[in-house]
Order: C-alpha cells, then sequence, then structure tokens
C-alpha cells in the first residue's frame, strides 16, 4: 500500500473519529440541557407547591403578607424586578393596586400607579376578561402624544417589558397579577408565564376566600348587633316607662314648692333649681331611650336637606366662641325621607361637634351631590378628635366617651341612617378634629 492511500486511510478514521466525537459532545450538552431544564422544571414545581402550601390553613389576618411572600418567591425566581396585583373594585369601575414586591432599589408602583380606571383602560381590561395576557416591550410602544401617560408611566417605573395576566375564579374576572423587568427587555418562556398564570390563580382563590370569610364574620356581627340590640331596645323601653312616673312626681313636686314658697331660702331655692334641671336632663335620657326602644321604619316625604340642617342649627346653643361655616349646596335636590328622624341624626352629629370644641373652634356644614342619586352631609369640627381605638365602636350602643351621657345617640343615629339606605362614616385625628359624613339616596316618589 502506497504512503498515499495509508495517509488518504488515516484522514477518514480522523474524520470518522472526529465525528463521533461531536456527536458525543452535543449528546453530552443536549444532556446537560435536559439536567438544567429538569432541574429548573422540579424547582418550579417546588416554589408552586410551597406558595400553596403557605395558603392552605392561613389565617385570614395572615393572607396579605403570604401573598407578598408568593409575589417574592415569583420575581427571584423568575430573574425580574417587580411583581404586584391588582384588584377590580366592588363597583368594576376601578382596578386597584393591593399587594406588590420589589427588588431592592426598585421603585413600587404605590405612590405612581395606583389605580386605574376601567372606562379609560377597555381594550386592556376586555383582554384581560377575555382570558388573554399582556405581554409588553416599553420599546415598542411609540412616542406619540396618545402614548404619553403610558409612557411617563413606564419611564419613572424604570420598566423594560412587563406582563400582566389575568386572575379568573369561577369564571370571574377579578383582577389581574402582573410582573416587570426592569434591567433588561424580557422574553417570557411558558414555563415562566405558567409560573406567573399559577401564582394569580393560587393568590385569587384565596382573596376569594379571605373574602368570603369576612362578610361571614360581618353577617355573624351584623347579626349578633340586632341582637344586642333588640334586647337593648326591649329594656329600654321597660327602663323608661319605669322612669317616667316618678319623674313626673318629682317635677310636679318643684312646681307647687316654688308656687307655695314666695321667699324661699336662697339655698332651698338653688336646691329646687338644680332638681328642676336635673329633672329636665333625666327627661332627655328617657326621651332618648324610648327612641332607641321604639325604632320605626322612616315616614318618607318630601324634604329639603338644607332645611333640615338651618332648623336643627338654630336649635343648638352654639358658643360665640366657635365659628360656623355654611358651604350649603344651593341646588340640591329634594329627597324622600323621615324629618324628624334625619333632624335627630343631624342634631346629635352637631351637638357632638360643638361638645368637642370645649376651648373653641370652627363647625362647618357642607350639603352637596357627590354622585347623580345621592345626597351627602359632612359635619366637620375641629375639636378633640376620637382616638383611633374608639372609631369602630362609636356607634356601639352604651359607647360613649363623654363623661356625660348614655351612649344610645350616635348608636340611634345610625339606624336611622340605615333606615333610610345611606351610610354614615367617621374620619377624625385625635387634636385635629372629626368630619361624619351621611349620604342618604334622593329616590322617587
Amino acid at each position: 500500500m502506497s504512503i498515499s492511500s495509508e495517509l488518504t486511510k488515516a484522514i477518514n478514521e480522523i474524520d470518522q473519529l472526529n465525528k463521533k466525537t461531536n456527536e458525543l459532545q452535543r449528546e453530552i450538552n443536549e444532556r446537560k440541557e435536559t439536567e438544567i431544564l429538569l432541574s429548573h422544571h422540579l424547582e418550579f414545581i417546588k416554589l408552586i407547591s410551597t406558595i400553596s402550601s403557605d395558603f392552605i390553613y392561613i389565617d385570614s389576618a395572615e393572607i396579605d403578607g403570604a401573598v407578598n411572600r408568593a409575589l417574592e418567591l415569583v420575581t427571584r425566581f423568575t430573574s425580574v424586578e417587580r411583581g404586584y396585583v391588582f384588584l377590580l373594585t366592588e363597583d368594576e369601575k376601578k382596578i386597584e393596586l393591593t399587594h406588590e414586591w420589589c427588588m431592592e432599589n426598585v421603585l413600587p408602583h404605590k405612590g405612581i400607579l395606583e389605580s386605574i380606571n376601567v372606562s379609560d383602560f377597555e381594550d386592556f381590561v376586555n383582554s384581560l376578561k377575555g382570558g388573554e395576557s399582556a405581554r409588553v416591550h416599553a420599546a415598542d410602544i411609540p412616542r406619540t402624544p396618545e402614548n404619553k401617560s403610558m409612557n411617563d408611566v413606564l419611564d419613572l417605573l424604570e420598566i423594560k417589558s412587563f406582563i400582566n395576566l389575568p386572575i379568573i375564579i369561577s369564571k370571574k374576572f377579578i383582577g389581574y397579577i402582573g410582573f416587570d423587568a426592569t434591567k433588561e427587555q424580557t422574553e417570557w418562556s411558558e414555563e415562566v408565564v405558567n409560573a406567573f398564570s399559577l401564582t394569580g390563580e393560587i393568590i385569587g382563590n384565596t382573596l376569594e376566600r379571605k373574602k368570603a370569610e369576612e362578610s361571614l364574620r360581618e353577617s355573624e356581627e351584623r347579626l349578633a348587633h340586632r341582637e344586642k340590640l333588640a334586647v337593648l331596645g326591649q329594656l329600654a323601653g321597660g327602663v323608661s316607662h319605669e322612669l317616667r312616673n316618678p319623674l313626673g312626681a318629682i317635677k310636679n313636686a318643684v312646681y307647687f314648692l316654688n308656687m307655695a314658697l314666695e321667699k324661699p331660702d336662697p339655698k332651698v331655692k338653688e336646691s329646687l333649681e338644680i332638681l328642676e334641671k336635673e329633672v329636665v336632663n333625666s327627661e332627655r335620657i328617657i326621651s332618648t331611650l324610648l327612641d332607641f326602644a321604639r325604632s320605626r321604619p322612616p315616614r318618607r316625604q318630601k324634604i329639603d336637606i338644607n332645611k333640615i340642617l338651618r332648623d336643627v342649627l338654630s336649635g343648638i346653643n352654639v358658643p360665640g366662641n366657635i365659628g360656623v361655616v355654611d358651604q350649603a349646596a344651593e341646588s340640591l335636590p329634594l329627597i324622600m325621607a323621615d324629618s324628624i328622624q334625619l333632624g335627630q341624626v343631624f342634631g346629635n352629629i352637631i351637638l357632638n361637634a360643638v361638645q368637642a370644641m370645649p376651648q373653641g373652634g370652627q363647625l362647618m356644614i357642607k350639603s352637596e351631590t357627590r354622585e347623580p342619586g345621592w345626597v351627602a352631609v359632612s359635619i366637620a369640627d375641629t375639636g378633640v378628635g376620637i382616638p383611633k381605638k374608639n372609631i369602630g365602636k362609636i356607634f356601639e350602643p352604651l359607647f360613649t366617651g363623654k363623661a356625660k351621657g348614655i351612649g344610645l345617640g350616635m348608636a340611634i343615629t345610625k339606624t336611622f341612617v340605615d333606615g333610610h339606605g345611606g351610610t354614615i362614616e367617621v374620619n377624625s385625628k385625635p387634636g385635629k378634629g372629626s368630619t361624619f359624613t351621611v349620604k342618604l339616596p334622593v329616590l322617587e316618589e
């Protein structure tokens, strides 16, 4: 065999060896890639298992913290910088930020983008309601005037890419879960999208459970409250009737003593005046007890809220060191309501406001139409305010923060407002003052 043939044979053998080596290397690489994918998949399964187990036996009070932890786990796992949840409001007019987690030195949505109006983003919301996700790269959004607000938010939050996935529970859209990449533009693999989607589903189910538990607890509290009111009402009615007769006798005795004693001793006269004053106070308390005991449905007729407020204010002795600011809306619609009950509602609130300003201050009474079909009355003072711990108790029967009083005034107030299908809210800061806002439906005759 010639040297040339031997050389050709050797080259062929080397080529075959190289091919086998390349095939072996490719097989090794494929196996490594498979192992990496398998490891990553196992990590993904472990992640979802961890998130799921966190929510199984969790108390409803701890759910918000667990949701933020789940966002942290998924955000870290998928190497993005920000995760968040936006939920649809009860009236379905807004979608609001409820939970969020960010990497260190990454700005949160809070304070920048905390809610969106559904009407302003109908296409986006309808797409999510249809089960579609939104995957967007900031660089792909044209820098046109109509996109200015979105581009400003993306720039401020330093978003390069974001993905939003719908949270749909029992075929109902309740919000969306989203993740932002702020370091570089990111393409989302299907496994990453699955991680996002499953997390959203787990969080959505948990938040719906929390909502159901809170609703059940509120229903139980309302039932217990009604039972308590019924018992207190029976007790108040009985006590009131039992006290009226002896008080009437005392009042008559004071009257006859004043008539019989032409020139009574000053101490006797002072005692009779104190007795008469305390009888009046006792009668007022009895009237309050009776109002509480015989709560009735409102007798509706067309009334002018502003007139009710003026009449109530004229019957209250407002000290000279308290300035009254009248901000009544002139074009306020008439409403179908019980003038006597609303007079008592506003009277209780204004009287409390006056008593909260022993050193003087400002009393502001404002009426307005905040939304179609509703009238709102706000009564604000610059008084001592209500401690935060007492805010949730002020409408409970027998609760009072005053030295004098039996704690039924605000309970009756809320009962009357509820009977009209309205709402009453209170905002207060100790040392700054309180604002009570009563909202009432206009209703048609």
